[in-house]
């Protein structure tokens, strides 16, 4: 597999609706993966924009006291050396260092 030069990384404030636009769409790549290989995560919505444009992860729904709101099954564990095997992964790992 041939790297291409390195993109530039995502930002971590989005304070334009453009810029958001960007965030989003390269996130989804991100969200894509994560539905394909099992992780699950119902009650958070990622991306999501806060106070001053700051980038993350927002609850949709109320998490109860003890309740998983993030669920990895374990071949989805990430490492460096998976990460640069998986087409898609390292795409995204290269993007955003």
């Amino acid at each position: 597999m041939e790297k291409s030069a390195t993109p530039e990384a995502l930002p971590d404030h989005a304070n334009t609706q453009e810029s958001q636009d960007l965030i989003r769409k390269k996130c989804a790549k991100f969200v894509d993966w994560c539905d394909k290989v099992g992780i699950k995560f119902p009650k958070v919505t990622y991306p999501d924009f806060f106070e001053g444009g700051l980038v993350g992860a927002r609850v949709n729904e109320p998490i109860k006291h003890r309740e998983a709101y993030l669920c990895v099954p374990y071949t989805a564990i990430i490492s460096i050396d998976k990460c640069l095997k998986d087409p898609k992964l390292w795409q995204f790992y290269e993007e955003n260092p």
